[in-house]
């Protein structure tokens, strides 16, 4: 039976093995800390390569990317997952930006200076100039020297390599588990294979190919998202109804505006209740973290624990349960617990019980919400004199006023975002295979495995 075919087919047809190259070609050597390369490859020092190795400065920027000619600071996350996402930015005023100095341009690398273990370290090549974003002093902006033997596009992808990656992880530094740190001078030192510039055009051909079918998922997605986000403001505040839910098509007045007359004005409070049950015995050992848009196991987030073995104050939270971090709610550390079995969260966290009369997924779309995050900002109090940590007191988040429809028509509205929820989680599927295979592609070609010339 034929073997299906691969992107890997596809892509490497087109420049395929010149089986008539040099014998020696064939014919491996091994480096220290890269592993077996083709004998006819260089190594090189990064430093050698870099005509400037340039960090930039973190001001202080609001919860919201630059737009319309603005300027922008560029977070970690723009740099995190292997193609530049200049949307992962926030818009710096204009009281803040005597400092900006470091702004990335076509031809650039921009790698991770500071970071978690697992991505310090993280490298994607600029395809374009950004004259309005600016990089912070976590970020470094690399440029290759024009003369160099080596191109920047293939430069990043080397950088990526696990072999790489590993190095990167071990001699950065830092005493905090969750955060390690790369020196500028450690990083110059680093050894990379460079095979010929024609086998460099060839490899980063194929694996550009691999990224535009990446990005292409990931604007298919962006566009579901911004469907989601538009169904969501509609169908929770009563402007898009069901035919068959709608009692009257009068609107009432309520504190927080107009909405349904067969809808009823509720706070939070009113929807759960508080859970306070300890971990007393030990009994449950799987922590869960929460932070924006995710809620998981401690050890898939940080690829282990980071809490302390006594858990015992530690708070239950049961499959099903709702959740928030009063410090980082306002940035949307809250939802919903879906994980099979029991675990445990900090004492800080709060757990919360739904009520009867609500529909969880219903629930759990309302917390998504523009207005209910919204609310949630503005109840979150500075608790520092920095004014970047702050907390959401028990009873604010009790107070925020919600709309609430009958019990038939939340579990419609539920129906209906779950469907568009699933579509993303479908494409977000396809886009993790094309990133597995694009990794394996990377391993095979970036070490002289398979060659192109």
């Amino acid at each position: 039976m034929a073997q299906p075919k691969t992107l890997f087919d596809d892509v490497s047809s087109k420049d395929g093995e010149d089986q008539n190259r040099d014998s020696n070609d064939n014919e491996y050597k091994h480096v220290r800390y890269i592993g077996e390369i083709p004998k006819c490859w260089q190594v090189s020092r990064v430093g050698d390569l870099l005509s400037s190795l340039d960090a930039g400065y973190s001001a202080s920027g609001e919860d919201r990317p630059a737009r319309n000619g603005e300027k922008g600071v560029l977070k970690v996350s723009a740099v995190s997952y292997e193609v530049f996402q200049p949307s992962e930015n926030k818009r710096v005023p204009p009281s803040n930006q005597d400092d900006l100095k470091t702004s990335p341009r076509k031809g650039d690398l921009v790698i991770s200076r500071s970071n978690t273990p697992e991505l310090v370290g993280s490298c994607v090549y600029v395809p374009d100039d950004f004259p309005n974003l600016y990089l912070p002093d976590t970020l470094w902006r690399i440029r290759v020297k024009e003369d160099a033997p080596i191109r920047p596009r293939y430069l990043a992808y080397v950088l990526s390599t696990d072999t790489i990656r590993a190095r990167i992880r071990a001699i950065a530094t830092g005493t905090s588990r969750s955060m390690k740190k790369i020196a500028m001078r450690t990083f110059r030192r680093l050894k990379v294979p460079i095979p010929s510039l024609e086998e460099q055009r060839r490899i980063a051909r194929i694996l550009a190919t691999c990224d535009r079918a990446i990005q292409q998922v990931d604007a298919l997605i962006e566009q579901k998202r911004e469907r989601l986000r538009g169904l969501r403001q509609r169908l929770l505040t009563g402007e898009e109804r069901f035919p068959g839910c709608v009692e009257s098509e009068e609107m009432k007045e309520v504190d927080i505006g107009e909405i349904p007359v067969d809808w009823s004005q509720r706070q939070l409070g009113d929807l759960f209740t508080w859970k306070t049950v300890k971990n007393e015995d030990n009994e449950i050992d799987k922590v869960i973290t929460v932070g924006k848009d995710e809620i998981c196991d401690q050890k898939d987030h940080f690829n282990r624990s980071v809490a302390s073995d006594d858990l015992s104050n530690y708070r239950i939270i049961e499959p099903g349960d709702f959740v928030y971090d009063p410090m980082s709610a306002y940035y949307g550390a809250l939802g919903r617990y879906d994980l099979d079995e029991p675990g445990v969260v900090s004492p800080a966290y709060r757990v919360l019980r739904l009520n009867d009369g609500y529909h969880s997924d219903f629930v759990k779309f309302l917390l998504q919400s523009h207005y209910v995050l919204f609310r949630i900002d503005a109840s979150s109090q500075q608790n520092n004199k920095s004014g970047k940590r702050r907390g959401l007191r028990q009873d604010a988040f009790a107070s925020i006023q919600v709309h609430i429809p009958p019990v038939e028509e939340q579990c419609q509205i539920a129906g209906v975002l779950n469907t568009a929820e699933a579509e993303i989680e479908k494409l977000e599927q396809k886009r993790d295979a094309l990133q597995r295979q694009k990794k394996g592609l990377m391993q095979r070609l970036l070490t002289g495995a398979v060659r192109t010339v």
